[in-house]
């Protein structure tokens, strides 16, 4: 099954399928594990699939033609040291050009991309059994956090489950659990990576106690300063300590990045949802046959799924079939307004109407504490009464602008001191005013002898890289250097050819940005995902929520234009409440599909609470050209860190200023469904 496969690697789906299953049928083979499902039986017989033996073997080779372990003339011109590119290992391979689907997939040219995202750790070997030793650890770790629930209402066993759906995201541990009812059956199984705590916490998490309560969670909380302990754990305390503990009640007080599942055994209810702004995936998929449904981190592309709504925390009673409860975070949720009246009739398309009773209940003292809602009465009352951006000498601003940092440095100090001392932190990093400021309020928190990672992705157009984000950050660069001198900053430029954007696409970037699926979400999606392949850093910082919160977008001018600052707030408004259906849960696949964590200071709740309660006119001025009038309160803590360069760049969407739009189609709109994810 492996002998020659470099010449004859399958590069087709269903070759794939049909030589997995050769070893699938074999493994049912051997007694006392025929009941297990394949990826059980493999880590059983600590086989890999034979898919990752093609991949580690085409690695394997090129280590020995590039050692000269092969006959020279028999490997000459087969590989070429491309010498200008040095980040990362210094012997990456020359991409070549190629014409033909058959010609792209050979031994040489399929290798190629593997090869020169390996660390020089591994190339750098001495041997190949070194090389074989260092891959297998490598491609275990690559792993990230990952939740799954499936539930059968029509199953008097435990349902199936192809754990490897989640090994993009998992496992610094991979476990499950079944539980079965007299009319339902729910498995539940998590991927963990070891962020936070000295100790890793396993996952699923039962009570141990008696009553069998169970716990999913991926995420991270920052609802106090016990940044070395285990969240997971903690939340699990909240949920099961004491007779009267609440789920409810629990939730609500929750500040984080977090979706979570938790079984309630004696009641029969799977309590699920995500925090208040989506930022981390939870997607509800239907099985064709109708029966069951599953709840998951990412999709395995095999049934229909949406998002999760992230406006409320979500019951589903088990007993006599499907009774789903819905309690809003906010006592002003209007499902009309949401995006979960679409994914309602969803789910009542797949199931039949009958099939499940929609019941909302609205329970009056569960909606989040003042500081987490979307609270603008003191800037409403106020909302017309400023006609210009605010002096730096009225007393006022002088307040904001100190408030406004002091937040927003307790933001970034909450995200990067959550990490465990062995992994490291890094930023999503364009150059442009979101990205610079969060690089130097970092450097007052991270260790001062680790070099901090700046992340900046570019795609080739006409032979070229050098896209306005690259310049950005080039100069960027230059003045955090100048501020923070002793600090050792990286500088990654990540370059992506065409073809390795086509082949990435295809093999992972369509499935993970699954049930997205507009031009918008690829060409955003497409370089976020090879961002994260580019960084060594497991933990991202990214601008996301900026804009939204401080006017950054040309609709705020628009609508300033249209109907004044009331307008305007408006505008700002609804952005930050659609940003969880529209951008979060696709940014973590992406992101999480290499491993890595991504983080938002710019959502943290306590500085969402304060820019909501801040009057429009104290955060932009659409009055100001977009250099200095667009995101103008930021601007202004840019100049006191001393980034007065970067405080007059004008803000410039990720998919222009990498140069994705330019490389493909340029008469589609964003909004269009994209015809390459297909």
């Amino acid at each position: 099954m492996e002998y020659a496969n470099q010449c004859w690697n399958p590069y087709l789906k269903k070759d794939k399928i049909m030589i997995e299953n050769v070893q699938r049928r074999a493994t049912r083979l051997v007694a006392n594990i025929q009941e297990l499902s394949y990826p059980e039986r493999l880590k059983a017989l600590k086989l890999p699939t034979l898919e990752y033996r093609r991949k580690r073997g085409r690695m394997i080779e090129v280590f020995k033609i590039l050692n000269g372990m092969y006959d020279a003339a028999a490997t000459e011109g087969l590989l070429t040291i491309n010498e200008r590119d040095t980040r990362g290992n210094p012997y990456k391979i020359f991409t070549k050009k190629t014409k033909t689907t058959a010609r792209q997939n050979f031994f040489i040219i399929a290798a190629i991309n593997d090869w020169n995202s390996l660390p020089e750790r591994i190339i750098s070997s001495e041997n190949v059994n070194i090389v074989k030793a260092r891959l297998d650890i490598l491609w275990s770790e690559i792993f990230m956090c990952g939740i799954f629930c499936s539930i059968s209402v029509q199953c008097s066993s435990a349902p199936d489950f192809d754990k490897s759906v989640l090994q993009r995201r998992g496992p610094d541990s991979i476990d499950y659990v079944s539980t079965v009812f007299s009319s339902s059956s729910v498995m539940l199984c998590a991927c963990v990576l070891h962020i936070r705590g000295e100790t890793l916490v396993h996952q699923p998490l039962t009570d141990i106690n008696g009553s069998k309560n169970t716990l999913l969670f991926c995420g991270e909380l920052y609802d106090d300063d016990r940044f070395s302990e285990s969240d997971t754990d903690r939340f699990f305390s909240l949920l099961t300590d004491g007779v009267d503990s609440d789920v409810l009640a629990t939730c609500k007080n929750l500040k984080g990045e977090f979706a979570f599942i938790f079984l309630e055994v004696d009641k029969q209810i799977v309590w699920f949802g995500r925090d208040i702004f989506g930022r981390r995936s939870l997607i509800f998929e239907c099985t064709e046959s109708s029966k069951d449904f599953r709840l998951t981190s990412t999709c395995d592309g095999n049934s229909k799924g949406f998002e999760v709504p992230c406006e409320g925390i979500f019951g589903l009673q088990l007993i006599d079939g499907y009774s789903l409860q819905f309690y809003p975070y906010n006592s002003s949720f209007n499902i009309a307004a949401s995006n979960f009246s679409e994914s309602w009739n969803q789910i009542q398309s797949v199931f039949g109407k009958e099939t499940i009773t929609r019941r909302f209940v609205f329970v009056e003292d569960f909606f989040l504490d003042e500081s987490i809602q979307w609270n603008h009465s003191t800037c409403c009352n106020n909302i017309c009464k400023c006609d210009r951006f605010p002096s730096l000498e009225d007393d006022e601003m002088k307040r904001t602008l100190c408030s406004f940092y002091q937040y927003l440095q307790k933001a970034v100090q909450r995200r990067v001191l959550s990490i465990r001392s062995s992994l490291r932190c890094g930023i999503l990093f364009s150059g442009g005013l979101d990205s610079a400021v969060l690089a130097a309020l970092m450097d007052q928190f991270y260790d001062k002898e680790r070099e901090i990672e700046l992340i900046n992705v570019a795609f080739e157009v006409n032979g070229q890289f050098e896209t306005p984000d690259r310049k950005t950050s080039v100069k960027a660069l230059i003045e955090l250097e100048k501020i923070a001198p002793n600090r050792t900053w990286k500088l990654i430029f990540v370059n992506i050819t065409k073809a390795e954007l086509q082949d990435a696409r295809t093999q992972y970037i369509s499935r993970v940005l699954y049930p997205c699926e507009s031009v918008l979400d690829d060409s955003i999606g497409c370089s976020l995902w090879f961002a994260a392949k580019g960084a060594c850093s497991t933990v991202l910082l990214s601008g996301i929520g900026a804009d939204e919160q401080l006017g950054g977008y040309s609709r705020h001018r628009g609508a300033f234009e249209k109907g004044g600052w009331k307008c305007m707030h408006e505008e700002m408004r609804q952005d930050l409440m659609r940003i969880g259906a529209r951008n979060m849960g696709r940014d973590d696949r992406v992101i999480a599909d290499h491993g890595k964590e991504l983080r938002m200071p710019f959502l943290d709740e306590d500085l969402v609470a304060f820019l909501s309660n801040l009057a429009p006119w104290y955060k932009t001025n659409p009055l100001g050209s977009r250099e200095t009038g667009d995101k103008a309160l930021l601007r202004l803590v840019a100049k006191d860190l001393g980034l007065h360069e970067v405080s007059s760049f004008a803000k410039r969407a990720i998919q222009f200023g990498s140069r994705i739009a330019k490389l493909e189609s340029k008469s589609e709109k964003g909004s269009d469904v994209c015809s390459r994810l297909k």
